[in-house]
């Protein structure tokens, strides 16, 4: 994230119950953090954004600790152009399962927070967003060729040894696109076998 050129802060937004060593992790490193609500994410998101008076939002999560820092500038870059409330490359999916960024403003934020009901919507932030996208301007950002069917987010034991597999095979190296890792993967069919019992989203 750090190689994010356009960032102007990274806050780690964690939940305020069992993160101890987390969280002196994050305090010896010097990396802003923001203890919130353990299930109401959404909730962590606006009280994180008003503290460090953030006007937009990228949401990188942790199940995706392989996303391609090039893509979230271009992200940014599109979000900036097309003046939207909210912009993610995961409406139509074309990116790998693992690439998922979104970015959002603080008013759409806080819009969502509002409207907001259910249990469901407040633990994934912006899911109330992705049903009711008639109440918000959105784009989606698609690239030409397909490759939603790659799986590399971290929900499962399979699923850690295909990232365990694509680390190893490009270190020392850490800054490896997405691209790249597609490429491995296409090469050696037998990883991506290693977790294919797993869902893929739309």
């Amino acid at each position: 994230m750090k190689k994010i050129k356009s960032k102007k802060k990274i806050v780690f937004l964690i939940p305020n119950k069992n993160n101890q060593q987390l969280k002196k992790f994050l305090i010896k490193k010097n990396i802003n953090f923001f203890s919130g609500d353990e299930n109401n994410v959404l909730s962590r998101y606006y009280y994180a954004a008003k503290k460090f008076k953030a006007n937009h939002i990228i949401r990188l999560t942790g199940d995706c600790p392989l996303i391609d820092f090039r893509l979230v500038d271009h992200l940014i870059k599109k979000f900036k152009l097309s003046k939207v409330d909210y912009i993610s490359n995961t409406f139509k999916r074309t990116f790998p399962h693992g690439m998922d960024m979104e970015i959002f403003t603080f008013k759409t934020l806080e819009k969502i927070l509002n409207l907001t009901k259910s249990s469901y919507d407040r633990e994934h932030v912006t899911s109330f967003l992705n049903k009711n996208r008639s109440k918000f301007v959105t784009k989606n950002y698609v690239q030409s060729s397909n490759e939603k069917k790659f799986r590399i987010t971290v929900d499962y034991n399979e699923d850690l040894q295909v990232i365990e597999k694509v680390i190893n095979n490009f270190k020392p190296d850490i800054y490896f696109s997405s691209k790249q890792i597609v490429n491995f993967l296409k090469k050696n069919p037998h990883i991506t076998k290693l977790n294919s019992i797993h869902k893929i989203y739309n």
